[in-house]
């Protein structure tokens, strides 16, 4: 018997560009296309799910959403074609292109169609079905797609001084003038000065392009703003052009009028060159610590439960050690991987958010999952359909080899920039703010569980922060003792608190006790007496009440009914309060536009109805404080992040976790997990950024 819901499936629209397209992997666990199951695509709301038979998150998100159509997805790789030995071997490329991937190209898709109002229970399959949906999700860009190209994208803008350069007057430059650095021999790595013409050669890069920085010492004696790297010039006048004066990358609309005055023709030119763009890509993947032991042999790769890797998203190295140090603690492994994993199950059948991917929670307990089970923790040969992650994958003693693919956290990463302007961006960023964003810690009033401390390792030198590669000496055996010094004990005799520096919050008048008795008496609410008090000179009850009945049609002197929850929640969402959201929809009568306005023009108002106490009600018992204040207290390493480079904003994360009782290491150099040497992580320990301790 056919199914009764093709017409309606027919009828469904196929994503546009605004969707997110999650046929990649699950948005609550990384059970991916990649796997025999595959992805279930919801084709109403495009969230993925897995079918697992213990985690079933496809079928819970039908159940909770009501959407009843699904593609499922696979994907397996094509076969690499076999180069004839008489055959030219592929031209090299010369220009990194910031494209979409051709998935096409390297994989072969199995997609099916699936009615569940048809098949509760497994999705009844409609495999010849709806050919206009199924080709719109699978030639949409997928979310995890979206991230991959946003990390690699860099946005480059002219400035006044590329806007308003005036050149000197030199005439054409003869070819001998534009081999070689003015100052030195060096023949690549050449910066031209756009204003006068002289040719300098760059700072050293990475890469092991040399440089001895004559470009720009040019600009430290001439004043002479920017220059063109010779090498990265296109005939569409694109290139290199750096700022000295903004110290930036920037764009010069003009470059092939520029380069015209030196008799330098773009047409006849070709890249031959990398950018700092290329160079920079090429640094953030290759920027590694080493992978090898003092001895020279490589380093051992580990699979297994709680060696799972974590790959770079582009420039995110930061969010990888963090993650992993942070879930080597038993107190996060408890709280966001449970065993049993009831809790979880019971949070995504009851999740506040339509979707798992607008879930912190959902994207943390994800995380969790894939670092913690060991499913995901297998060499990158058995990633795909037909190899299955094992439960009981290779643990720490067996060497696997080749690296894992890792997962990858692009969910967590995205949730997380919506609510951080930094961390939005595919930028490198400090390891410890991130941190802090994901953790408040503060003052002891007991003695926690987890201690963390961060080495401030940078300093501003000219407003530029500066790295101070200053060793931290580490007490014997990696164990910190605090005792009754270390321990608050709240305000001492002859002792005085410091005043609080919270903003006053704006007075209220005050209004006549008389007036406002006899106007509530009448059955008008405290705010509209207020505001008629107000508006008659606050004294005379009668005049009040003639203005009230004057103006009971005005907006805003309705009853000012409860808005909706949702009202309030979508207000919420633009980053005010619950007492702001309330506050603005009542006085607007529930209008979503005219309330964000009104927010926007009472930026002081924090939403609270004037008369009324926010003072929490007085409590009979104390609050019991966690942690103890037994002392001594003692603190042994469990793990710590470390970072290599000479900035926050560039280089690279990396976390070492002790394992078991011992002293046994383990590196997370994002997807790559190894046994870390002992020599290595004797001289890393002093010099890290973040150290993680648990109480012993």
């Amino acid at each position: 018997m056919a199914c009764s819901h093709i017409d309606v499936i027919a009828r469904l629209s196929p994503p546009k560009l605004v969707h997110a397209v999650h046929r990649e992997e699950c948005t609550q666990c990384f059970d991916s296309q990649d796997l025999p199951l595959g992805i279930e695509v919801c084709l109403e709301c495009f969230n993925g799910g897995c079918s697992e038979p213990v985690k079933h998150h496809a079928q819970t998100h039908i159940a909770r959403s009501g959407h009843k159509y699904t593609l499922n997805v696979k994907r397996k790789p094509k076969p690499s074609p076999q180069r004839a030995e008489e055959e030219e071997p592929p031209a090299k490329m010369t220009k990194l292109a910031i494209q979409e991937d051709r998935e096409e190209d390297r994989y072969e898709k199995i997609t099916t169609v699936k009615c569940w109002a048809c098949d509760a229970e497994k999705g009844r399959e409609l495999p010849d079905a709806v050919k206009a949906i199924v080709d719109g999700v699978i030639e949409s860009m997928s979310s995890a797609r979206q991230s991959e190209v946003k990390a690699w994208e860099e946005e480059i803008l002219p400035c006044e001084h590329t806007l308003t350069l005036h050149q000197e007057s030199t005439g054409p430059i003869p070819a001998s003038g534009l081999a070689k650095c003015a100052s030195c021999d060096l023949k690549e790595n050449l910066w031209l000065c756009l204003t006068c013409g002289n040719l300098g050669c760059g700072r050293k890069q990475f890469g092991g392009v040399d440089g001895n920085s004559h470009s720009l010492a040019h600009y430290q004696n001439s004043l002479h703003p920017f220059s063109v790297k010779l090498g990265t010039i296109t005939p569409e006048g694109g290139a290199d052009v750096y700022c000295y004066a903004c110290d930036d990358a920037k764009l010069d609309p003009e470059m092939a009028a520029h380069l015209s005055s030196f008799g330098i023709n773009v047409q006849t030119l070709s890249k031959t060159e990398k950018t700092m763009t290329e160079l920079q890509i090429e640094h953030n993947l290759q920027y590694d610590f080493s992978m090898t032991s003092e001895d020279g042999k490589a380093l051992e790769p580990l699979c297994g439960p709680g060696l799972t890797g974590l790959a770079n998203l582009g420039n995110s190295c930061y969010i990888a050690s963090t993650l992993q140090a942070l879930f080597s603690l038993p107190s996060f492994q408890a709280r966001y991987n449970p065993s049993p994993p009831s809790t979880t199950i019971e949070h995504a059948a009851s999740c506040p958010e339509p979707l798992p991917a607008s879930c912190i929670e959902c994207q943390l307990r994800k995380v969790s999952d894939g670092l913690l089970s060991g499913r995901y923790a297998v060499p990158r040969n058995q990633h795909f359909a037909g190899s299955p992650p094992s439960e009981t994958s290779s643990g720490a003693g067996e060497t696997p080899k080749e690296f894992q693919a890792g997962i990858k956290p692009s969910g967590l990463k995205a949730l997380v920039g919506k609510g951080h302007a930094e961390f939005g961006t595919m930028k490198q960023q400090d390891a410890e703010e991130f941190f802090g964003f994901l953790i408040d810690y503060s003052k002891f009033k007991s003695f926690p569980e987890v201690l963390v401390v961060h080495a401030k390792k940078f300093q501003l030198v000219n407003w530029v922060p500066t790295k101070l590669d200053v060793p931290l000496i580490l007490p014997p055996a990696n164990t910190l003792e605090l005792g009754e010094v270390h321990l608050g004990h709240g305000i001492q005799p002859g002792e005085a608190a410091l005043p609080e520096d919270a903003a006053a919050a704006p007075s209220l008048p005050e209004f006549d006790a008389g007036a406002m008795q006899q106007l509530e008496g009448m059955g008008f609410p405290p705010i509209r007496a207020q505001k008629a008090l107000l508006a008659t000179g606050n004294s005379d009850a009668q005049a009040a009440m003639e203005w009230l009945f004057e103006h009971m049609d005005d907006p805003g002197n309705q009853g000012a009914p409860e808005p909706p929850a949702e009202q309030i929640q979508l207000v919420q969402d633009m980053g005010f309060t619950e007492a702001q959201a309330r506050k603005a929809l009542r006085v607007t009568n529930g209008d979503m536009e005219r309330a964000v306005d009104w927010l926007f023009s009472h930026p002081d108002d924090m939403g609270e109805e004037p008369g009324s106490s926010t003072a929490p009600a007085a409590s009979s018992t104390t609050k019991e404080v966690p942690g103890t204040t037994d002392v001594p207290v003692r603190y042994r390493l469990k793990a710590f992040v470390s970072h290599k480079g000479p900035s926050v904003h560039s280089g690279h994360y990396v976390a070492h976790v002790r394992v078991g009782q011992g002293e046994e290491w383990v590196l997370f150099n994002d997807e790559k997990v190894v046994k870390a040497d002992e020599e290595s992580v004797k001289e890393l320990k002093g010099l890290a950024y973040l150290y993680f301790f648990e109480r012993a």
